[in-house]
């Protein structure tokens, strides 16, 4: 039988009883809709992540804190630690699970015994494996507009305003990229101050324009003498009273003004958590005198450390680990996301395989079904010559017409979807972050529309199977004389 023939007989046969066909083809739609639907979200949210979160930069990056101290449980490569004593396996348990717990830490108020002090520092620096290390030193200041005789005078609140500063490198790869008017460092050492547009805002100095009149004039930076937990403090927006002496002076001049990251601008992952309260940012070597001309100043809050590939990031985690300071990495939270990605796709998969399946029963009821009514045609068509392979690819035609329709159906419903589903989630992200974004959660390559379609065809072959052997079995005599 020719394929002209076949598909003929297929389409008439499926015509013959349009609600089953139409019923049994919905389910095989439903199906191969969900399927591609989760997806093309999983391939979006992977694709976001990648994107913007797991670069090579990204992931080759470090955050190192004041930590607890070397934790036990690392003596031992992390294994839990031996219990002597005579008792229950559930008690050896109990002190073992305790034990764990308690070298890994302490709450957020307890005081860290290892600091990064001058000698940490060095020693971080000096990590192999390391490409550079960077302290994130922030500083609170009074901000002040000197000129008594009005010229270098500029529009400010009554009292001096309260800013976060924030060290930054001279060479940073994305900052000056956001500057509304001025420039950024020219080197490292630079004196000066590139001062964000919403200190300024809160200085009442709100058009761009008196905003961009401040490039080129000195501002006078106040640092107020301060203890240790108020240093700290200054990394949550909580600065030393106002009424605390005055630990030094220092006019700079303004270089620049910097706005928000907004859309879909790149940035550094890690360092953007530090970036996050900053009204001032310094260039490095700048901030460290600034910052060593505090009395008793401790060491930084934090520092960047970025490993020189992907493959050393993990022997620079276990050894900052081990010198007891606390080590948080992008690595990190990349798995942790894409293991949560790839359980929920695998979960939700499941569900839309479920209904795949009573898809795939749907086919096996409506071609058994069709042998039962069209014995005696199969028996005519044995009698005019057909085999039994005839017989069996004409019934796996209609099961392979069914589920292309049905699978074309249901990949035109999932990519439709998507578009909805993409312009629901962009407006919620923007409402949520008061910013445009122009990425894509669901995500539809070509490959993903004829792998929904082969998927549909094959479920609807396979479930096919049963059906056309008993076709094929047909007895052509006791066929014609049924």
């Amino acid at each position: 039988m020719r394929a002209a023939d076949l598909r003929r007989e297929a389409w008439r046969a499926l015509r013959a009883s349009p609600l089953r066909t139409l019923l049994t083809g919905g389910g095989i739609a439903v199906g191969t809709m969900a399927l591609t639907l989760i997806l093309s979200l999983s391939l979006g949210l992977t694709g976001v992540l990648a994107e913007l979160v797991a670069t090579d930069e990204q992931l080759r990056h470090l955050v190192v804190m004041p930590g607890f101290g070397r934790a036990e449980s690392r003596k031992n490569g992390g294994a839990a630690p031996a219990v002597e004593g005579e008792m229950s396996d559930v008690k050896r348990q109990r002190l073992q699970r305790v034990m764990l717990k308690r070298t890994r830490g302490g709450p957020p108020f307890q005081v860290r015994s290892v600091v990064i002090d001058a000698e940490t520092e060095k020693e971080l620096s000096a990590l192999p494996g390391l490409e550079s290390a960077r302290p994130f030193l922030q500083e609170r200041f009074e901000l002040s507009f000197p000129g008594a005789d009005g010229r270098n005078a500029a529009p400010t609140t009554e009292k001096p305003q309260g800013a976060l500063s924030l060290a930054i490198q001279a060479d940073h790869p994305y900052y000056p990229g956001r500057l509304l008017a001025g420039r950024w460092f020219a080197r490292d050492d630079e004196p000066g101050v590139v001062i964000h547009e919403y200190v300024l805002y809160r200085m009442g100095i709100t058009s761009d324009e008196a905003q961009a009149a401040l490039v080129g004039k000195t501002i006078r930076l106040t640092a107020r003498k301060s203890t240790a937990m108020q240093q700290a403090a200054a990394m949550l927006g909580i600065g030393p009273r106002g009424d605390a002496p005055v630990a030094y002076t220092e006019d700079v001049p303004v270089l620049g003004v910097i706005r928000e990251r907004f859309g879909m601008e790149r940035a550094n992952v890690l360092e953007e958590a530090f970036a996050m309260q900053a009204d001032l940012f310094l260039a490095t070597d700048f901030a460290r005198k600034l910052w060593d001309r505090q009395e008793g100043r401790g060491g930084p809050q934090a520092m960047l450390l970025t490993a020189e590939s992907i493959g050393d990031v993990e022997s620079v985690e276990s050894r900052v680990g081990d010198m007891g300071l606390e080590v948080r990495s992008i690595r990190e939270g990349v798995q942790a996301m894409q293991t949560f990605l790839n359980v929920m796709t695998a979960v939700a998969s499941v569900l839309a395989g479920i209904a795949v399946f009573v898809a795939a029963l749907g086919i096996v009821n409506t071609l058994v079904m069709s042998v039962l009514e069209r014995t005696k045609e199969i028996g005519l068509l044995k009698a005019l010559g057909a085999t039994d392979g005839d017989v069996a690819r004409l019934f796996v035609a209609e099961a392979a017409l069914l589920g292309f329709a049905g699978g074309a159906i249901g990949t035109a419903l999932g990519w439709a979807l998507s578009l909805v589903g993409d312009a629901i989630g962009r407006r919620l992200i923007e409402q949520a972050f008061l910013m445009p974004y122009e990425g894509d959660l669901f995500r539809f390559p070509a490959w993903l529309t004829f792998a929904g379609l082969a998927f549909a065809v094959v479920v609807a072959c396979t479930a096919a199977i049963v059906p056309t052997l008993r076709a094929a079995r047909v007895d052509p005599v006791a066929a014609l004389r049924s």
